[in-house]
């Protein structure tokens, strides 16, 4: 007997193999027909990638035209550059734009895609060539450079992370000559360069697979000579004060004072101010390269403006007349101000009646004391002079002294009962009689006239009496000398004989005080 169920089972087991064989074959040709090559995805990522292109070059010939309208037909690849960096078509003109030296130029759009950008005839030809980098070198900064060495950085996008290559030779070397410094950074300083050569360096990066590369001219060559300006000095207090400036950016600016020893030098940026210099000295600055020194530039500091003149000032003695003292004259100088170097010493003369040689103060003394004790007129000329020696206009002032009063004597004449005429005889040696009120006619103490004439005529007086006849005289610095004398009236009815022989008996002589 046939065992039924077992056959059935058996059917249905092959038949399920069968079905998941088939099943296989058919997912495996919709695999291949989906990820194979030239599937479904890639046809659609080619589609993709083809509309993003024509999305990508439809900017660049839209760039294109607004270049020729702002143009007025006329094209400038300088401009059409700039219309692509403004429509934000590419990052940026210095990392997205490659000058190829042959008139053509490779532009990277932040699609990622690069183009072949050419201009013939005043037409910009627009070809894509390929899928771009994801690492790009924009530029290639020398941020130092020595007459033996050269400093640079490295900028660019996606650059961060990357194996940096850097690569160097003379210009005038071959291929086989390139050396190479391998780092992790995007900074380099190569060393041990020649002066006047032109070196070749390159730069290149990897990361992810991707290279990039760039490479750059550079010119080595001694410190530059004429670069260092010195400002105007400036005083402050005796103080002067001066600005160091230089156009160079690739050296290191240096100074010191009164001196250019190595080891003495000071590094300083542009525009710094020396302060605290005295006339004389000399600020030196050059350049340096961090390893040799240019040649020296100097100023010297120097005053060479003149200080004021100083006063003269009378600061005791007893003023007369006419400008004259009656007493010994002290006199005081003070230099003048002086806005640089500063006032240092007063120098100064006495010529005429009194005398005395050209005289200098110790130095840091401006000030003089001077007594004048002669009679006459003196002359007192001074000078200030500047720590850098510079004397000023100078001052004068006389000084005139008559501490004498005038010589007097005195007689009488033509005496009769009411009157008696007083004569004077006065003179003076130094600054003479004065020319009002010379003199002043006193009877009995009592002033009754002042006159520039020397004699005087005292009338109405009484006969038989004895009067005191004063006259006082004034020279012009106002000095004055007394003298008195007395003198007795003639009695009524007196003959002249009888006065004349008994004039002594009876009236007394003159007598002169």
């Amino acid at each position: 007997m046939i065992n039924t169920n077992k056959t059935q089972k058996g059917i249905t087991l092959i038949s399920l193999v069968v079905t998941i064989i088939v099943l296989l074959i058919l997912t495996g040709i919709s695999l291949n027909i989906i990820l194979g090559e030239n599937g479904i995805i890639d046809k659609t990522k080619e589609a993709k990638e083809r509309t993003e292109i024509a999305q990508e070059k439809e900017k660049l010939e839209m760039a294109k035209a607004r270049a020729y309208i702002e143009g007025k037909g006329e094209l400038n690849l300088e401009d059409y550059f700039n219309i692509l960096e403004e429509e934000g078509i590419i990052g940026s003109k210095e990392t997205d734009i490659e000058d190829k030296g042959d008139g053509t130029y490779e532009i990277t759009t932040n699609g990622g895609y690069v183009f072949k950008i050419q201009e013939e005839n005043g037409e910009i030809k627009i070809e894509y060539i390929g899928k771009g980098k994801g690492i790009r070198i924009s530029k290639i900064e020398i941020t130092n450079k020595t007459t033996q060495s050269v400093s640079i950085k490295v900028e660019g996008i996606g650059i961060e992370g990357g194996k940096y290559t850097y690569s160097y030779k003379k210009n005038s070397e071959g291929e086989e000559s390139w050396k190479e410094i391998e780092s992790n950074e995007n900074t380099c300083k190569i060393e041990g360069l020649e002066e006047n050569e032109i070196y070749n360096i390159k730069v290149r990066i990897e990361k992810g697979g991707e290279t990039a590369e760039k490479g750059i001219n550079v010119q080595m060559s001694e410190i530059p000579k004429d670069k260092i300006t010195f400002g105007e000095e400036t005083w402050n207090n005796g103080k002067a004060s001066i600005e160091i400036n230089t156009s160079e950016t690739s050296y290191t600016l240096q100074y010191q004072k009164n001196g250019i020893e190595e080891g003495n030098w000071t590094n300083i940026e542009t525009g710094y101010i020396v302060t605290d210099l005295e006339d004389g000295d000399t600020i030196y600055a050059r350049l340096w390269d961090g390893t040799n020194g240019g040649e020296w530039e100097s100023i010297d500091i120097q005053d060479d403006i003149a200080p004021n003149a100083p006063t003269i000032n009378i600061t005791t003695g007893t003023a007369g007349n006419n400008g004259y003292y009656k007493t010994n004259v002290t006199v005081t100088i003070t230099g003048g101000i002086d806005n640089q170097s500063g006032a240092n010493q007063i120098k100064y003369k006495i010529e005429g009646a009194e005398t005395k040689g050209e005289t200098i103060t110790t130095e840091g003394t401006t000030t003089a004391e001077i007594t004048i004790t002669t009679n006459g007129t003196s002359t007192i000329t001074a000078y200030t002079i500047d720590k850098a020696g510079n004397e000023s206009q100078k001052a004068t002032k006389e000084i005139k002294i008559d501490k004498t009063a005038p010589t007097v004597s005195i007689s009488t004449s033509d005496i009769s009962e009411t009157s008696v005429k007083l004569t004077v005889n006065a003179s003076d040696g130094q600054s003479g009689l004065a020319t009002t009120g010379t003199y002043k006619y006193y009877l009995n103490n009592t002033l009754k006239d002042t006159k520039t004439t020397n004699s005087h005529t005292y009338s109405g007086l009484t006969a038989g009496t004895t009067y005191t006849l004063k006259v006082e005289v004034t020279d012009q610095a106002g000095n004055t000398t007394s003298k008195s004398t007395q003198a007795t009236t003639i009695v009524l009815g007196s003959t002249a004989t009888e006065v004349k022989e008994n004039a002594s008996q009876y009236y007394g002589a003159l007598v002169e005080n």
